[in-house]
């Protein structure tokens, strides 16, 4: 018996010795290291090489992976994963009635971390968990996979209900991008009653590439914004939406807001179809603001930005209405100041209403008919025959078209 134990006990010393140096090996690699079957198999980072018992092997492992989706001309916009983002699941995709997805926007939003991407598949979203979608405060992107066109939130005029909240202090890391938003209904009794398509209560998203279009509110039809907050609205189009009171496109109130390259059309309201702001710091840069109108006692007239106790900065924009007559395109009123250049504005100096504070008339603004390509179809784009269409004025969004309501 002696004679088998003592060999014994020296087998699973050797063995015991064997392990150890192997996992201290593996310990002090430098590299990625797995054990499969105990065979040795290493993959860098830092080339395509693999050793696979010790015999080299070209293993193909991408850097990154690059999935194209669109904006909101239908142009491509890849997001970028690299390794660390494609092995921790940075992105949440949304798809209806896929097992393998999230059936929900919210849900993938809930889930989501910040710095996630939430993805979303074509269709047409509805109901509970794909209205009144909240970002909860998270800094993260809700992107349409492509394009708005293609990837459409239906709030069904039902009250109470519009595309997206914030009011959780978000900020530029919060992004929304590439959806059309419409039927929201927010005309109702408080506190149903601000933002048809996107609400904002101190908070300051970026909002991009979306139509925001057929959505009603009292106040601010297509976009409202309050309480000290400060969002960046680009390349969106801005349409077709009712405030029962102000703001038919967007209302901005204690906000310090850049709006560039949009299309804000054919939006209706009692007091600033275009635009409303009040208590705020804003830039207009590169937009067309065009056939807003305001209807009081029935009569409809062009009043296109209403701006009170603000600071307006207007840049290579075009403020014109060419289908809708009476035009006042931009009253003032309080301690405002207005700075205007490089823009379009219908009627000129002449024709801005001041109640209150100082236009200061900048360089190279002209009153000259823009030429859109066919507002009766809702192509806001610049014709051909167009004096701007080799400028830099106006917005650079390609649409179809946009329907009157």
């Amino acid at each position: 018996m002696k004679r088998l134990i003592i060999p014994l006990i020296s087998f699973i010393i050797f063995i015991s010795i064997l392990a150890y140096i192997q996992i201290y090996s593996c310990s002090n690699l430098n590299e990625t290291t797995f054990l499969l079957e105990n065979k040795q198999q290493e993959l860098s980072d830092k080339s395509t090489n693999a050793k696979i018992n010790d015999e080299a092997k070209n293993v193909s492992i991408p850097k990154s992976i690059n999935k194209e989706i669109v904006n909101i001309d239908g142009l491509p916009e890849p997001i970028n994963m690299d390794k660390t983002n494609w092995q921790s699941d940075k992105i949440r995709y949304v798809k209806a009635n896929d097992k393998n997805s999230f059936n929900t926007i919210q849900q993938a939003i809930d889930s989501a971390k910040d710095g996630d991407i939430v993805l979303v598949a074509n269709g047409i979203y509805r109901g509970e968990g794909n209205v009144n979608i909240d970002f909860k405060g998270k800094a993260i992107t809700v992107k349409s996979e492509n394009g708005p066109k293609n990837c459409i939130i239906d709030c069904e005029a039902k009250i109470g209900t519009r595309g997206f909240t914030f009011r959780n202090k978000e900020t530029g890391n919060s992004i929304v991008d590439g959806f059309t938003i419409k039927n929201g209904n927010n005309s109702g009794e408080y506190p149903n009653t601000s933002g048809g398509g996107i609400y904002c209560a101190s908070a300051s998203p970026i909002i991009r590439n979306n139509i925001i279009i057929n959505n009603s509110a009292l106040n601010g039809g297509g976009i409202f914004s309050d309480g000290k907050a400060a969002p960046i609205i680009e390349n969106n189009i801005i349409a077709n939406n009712l405030a029962l009171r102000e703001g038919g496109g967007i209302l901005l109130s204690y906000a310090n807001s850049v709006i560039r390259n949009n299309i804000i059309a054919r939006n209706t309201s009692r007091v600033g179809s275009g635009l409303w702001l009040a208590f705020c710091s804003v830039k207009l840069i590169n937009n067309t603001i065009a056939d807003n109108t305001v209807i009081i006692e029935k009569e409809s007239l062009g009043c296109v930005i209403v701006c009170s106790l603000s600071n307006l900065e207007i840049v290579n924009t075009i403020v014109w209405n060419e289908d809708v007559p009476k035009v006042t395109p931009i009253i003032f009123g309080g301690n405002t100041e207005f700075n205007i250049s490089h823009s379009v504005i219908q009627g000129g100096r002449e024709n801005i209403t001041i109640n209150g504070g100082q236009v200061i008339w900048g360089d190279s603004n002209i009153d000259t008919n823009p030429m859109f390509i066919n507002v009766q179809k809702g192509r806001y784009q610049l014709s051909e025959d167009s004096p701007f269409i080799r400028t830099n004025i106006g917005a650079f969004i390609r649409t179809d078209q946009i329907y009157q309501r």
